[in-house]
């Protein structure tokens, strides 16, 4: 597993079984992982990004998008990689 340990603490509080079991099988088996110089973690796994924001106001920082497929979702998260607004 590759993430803060706020992070993980994060994904244990999600009350949805189905969204909980996605994000750690995401933090638990991605491609590749990012943490932008402010802060923000991004996680690539299969055709999945997951973001957890830090620099959030509510109680839930994460949001995940889905791609028709994993050069897609590749292309997108290399693009995170390289702009700090993200």
């Amino acid at each position: 597993m590759i993430c803060k340990e706020s992070t993980w603490n994060a994904i244990t509080k999600i009350k949805g079984d189905k969204r909980r079991l996605l994000f750690k099988r995401i933090v638990g088996t991605c491609s590749q992982y990012l943490v932008n110089p402010n802060g923000n973690e991004h996680f690539l796994y299969e055709n999945i990004i997951l973001t957890c924001w830090a620099d959030c106001s509510h109680k839930d920082p994460f949001e995940h998008w889905t791609f028709p497929n994993n050069k897609l979702a590749t292309e997108h998260f290399n693009e995170r990689a390289h702009n700090n607004e993200y």
